[in-house]
């Protein structure tokens, strides 16, 4: 990870080597009480930008957001996007980032709430990155799924069963869980059936109680 942050970081023009931001990075994303939103999670959104990156306009962009977006983690705070936009807009700023670039990245990590509908492409892609585990291989969902119960474990389960499904539901409501094509027929009929899945074991475990 220190060489592709590395590669960036010269492909960006910024002074000197970044292992400073890397370092500050890592310390973060290294924190104890993180079992899914950790550097695994930015590794596994690199590896699906880096399908996708040669046809992107501003891969740049999006590339530093996957960086930052969950540089501040706190299950219990509902800013964590705001915080970790506003720590890469300032991280960046002082190193020279344009405008331009800085505006990009604070914006696409706020994208990363799931919380609204997104018109722009870029936050499309950043969103649909994000949320490409939920049509991951049914043993790594089932991972994924308790270690995000374990980032909540200080909520009571039955309150967590209740929240989570709400969240789920809601992922599956939409006309789609993706924004664009290329998201859709790759991940959209798996992480569906994921979601189902999970929804009706959280159920049946309620219904144990």
């Amino acid at each position: 990870m220190n060489a592709i942050f590395i590669d960036l970081w010269e492909r960006s023009g910024f002074p000197g080597k970044g292992i400073d931001v890397f370092n500050q990075l890592m310390k973060y994303y290294s924190e104890s009480e993180r079992y899914y939103h950790n550097i695994l999670h930015i590794q596994n959104c690199l590896n699906e930008f880096g399908l996708i990156k040669n046809v992107l306009l501003k891969p740049l962009s999006i590339e530093w957001a996957i960086w930052f977006h969950d540089v501040i983690y706190d299950p219990k705070s509902k800013l964590n996007e705001e915080k970790s936009a506003d720590l890469a807009f300032d991280i960046l700023q002082k190193v020279g980032g344009s405008i331009d670039l800085l505006k990009n990245v604070h914006d696409l990590i706020i994208a990363t709430k799931h919380n609204s509908v997104l018109k722009d492409i870029e936050s499309q892609i950043l969103a649909d990155i994000d949320l490409s585990i939920l049509g991951s291989q049914p043993s790594q969902y089932l991972e994924y799924s308790r270690n995000i119960r374990k980032e909540y474990g200080f909520v009571p389960f039955k309150e967590y069963c209740g929240g989570r499904i709400k969240v789920l539901q809601a992922f599956l409501s939409r006309p789609s869980i993706y924004y664009t094509e290329y998201f859709q027929e790759k991940y959209e009929s798996a992480s569906r059936c994921n979601i189902k899945n999970e929804i009706e074991n959280l159920n049946s475990r309620l219904k144990e109680l």
